[in-house]
Formats: structure tokens, sequence, C-alpha cells
């Protein structure tokens, strides 16, 4: 262990980062950033660390390899660059030598890799339109499908409507910030505004909240327009 550091867990380091990244990132970024990093400290109960004034340009590699067996390139490359900003921070604080996140090696990653570019054809959303009008009508399937493609919204957005957002008179969606309850958006206020829906889907929205809508309320006793029988539906299961 060198001279002139501070004695720090893993944990606390973590922690100790993720409350200076607070302020200046979104509340999903800083979930990613927990994500990623709950993968170090698995790693470190894995081999024993218990202070970070011990880790080492070897035990980055090892770390680097182990993550390499388990995500993609792509996902590696973004849990690795978190990794080399929490290591600079925790030289800031004397947990580490100074310059160890220079030993963590970035890889590189195919342009086609970083990002996909599956589209769904206009003809294969009115194929899929058409057979939910027909065999699914007002489900929670066909209110989804619908309103993310007539729309262009983003998951996180549809996630956030409440019943009270639905203006039948007005024929739109009320899209609001609401991070204090569960549901902010990725630009905050200025994302906020009124999304016009049609009269053909308003009935359709009408028929799903009749007949279709788990009629439950999230754990901020809001009234999420989208559910499943436990709540508001997560992002990962409207994807």
């Amino acid at each position: 262990m060198s001279e002139g550091l501070d004695p720090t867990t893993p944990a606390e380091a973590v922690e100790w980062y993720l409350a200076q990244r607070d302020p200046e990132l979104s509340e999903k970024s800083l979930q990613n950033h927990r994500y990623r990093l709950d993968r170090f400290l698995e790693f470190c109960e894995e081999h024993e660390i218990e202070n970070m004034n011990t880790v080492t340009g070897r035990d980055c590699n090892r770390y680097r390899v182990s993550r390499s067996q388990d995500v993609k390139p792509v996902t590696l490359r973004g849990e690795l660059q978190t990794f080399r900003v929490f290591l600079e921070f925790c030289a800031a604080i004397d947990a580490v030598e100074p310059g160890l996140r220079e030993k963590v090696q970035i890889p590189e990653v195919e342009p086609s890799e970083e990002a996909r570019n599956e589209h769904l054809s206009t003809e294969r959303a009115k194929e899929i339109l058409d057979h939910l009008e027909r065999f699914e009508y007002a489900s929670r399937d066909h209110i989804t499908f619908a309103i993310l493609w007539h729309t262009g919204i983003r998951l996180g957005s549809l996630r956030a409507f409440d019943v009270g957002d639905f203006d039948r008179d007005g024929q739109c969606l009320d899209l609001r910030h609401q991070p204090d309850t569960g549901t902010p958006l990725k630009n905050k206020k200025p994302a906020e505004r009124s999304i016009a829906v049609g009269p053909h889907y308003c009935t359709v929205l009408e028929d799903y909240l009749e007949h279709n809508r788990h009629d439950v309320t999230d754990d901020a006793g809001r009234r999420p327009l989208i559910t499943s029988s436990q709540g508001r539906l997560s992002q990962n299961a409207i994807r």
C-alpha cells in the first residue's frame, strides 16, 4: 500500500462517487453508473478486495477481462469508461494511486456495433396495427404500439403518462416531468408538452381505460396510463 492514501472500502468509494455525481447527472444516468459500478463491487467481493488503496493496474486488467466474458464489446466499453471516471474520483480523494485510471484499457468498438440500425418499416408497422386493431383491439399492446408509432415519443415518456393526462376533449396526452414520483423526462421540464392523439385513437384509449386497463396505482399513489397488475409498467416491459 502506498503512503499518503486513506483507507477506503470499495462500497464507500462508490457511494461517495455517486453522491458527487448526483447533482450533474439525470436520474437515469445515475442509475446506469450505479449498475456499472455494482459489477466492480461484485468483482471486489469475489477477489477479497476490501481497500481501494490496494487496487493495482493488474486488478483493473483482471476486472476488464472478467467483464469481457459476460458482456458485448459496446457494453464493456461503457462500463469501463464509467470505471475510469470513478478511478479518477478515487485518486482525487486519495483512495487510489494517481494515474490508475490510465491503466484501464478501453476496447475499440466498430461503428456498426455502437448503434443498432434496425428500423421498423411503415409497411410492417401498418401490418402490426391492422392485426392489433382486428384481434387485440384496445389492449395494452394495441395502445402501446399505436402511441409509440404515431407520436414518436420515447419509452420513458410513454411510461410517464397517467390516466389524468389523457384529454379526450383536446384529443391529446399531456406529457409532464415528475422526477419526484418516479417519471422523469430525459430533457426535463422543456420536454413537457401536449401530444396530439387523434379521434380514432382517443376512442381506442377510452375503450382501453374502460375495459382493459388494470385499476391500480403506483408507489406514489398516481394512476398510470400503461399498467400491469402490479402498477406502472417498466421501460423494459414496454420495450
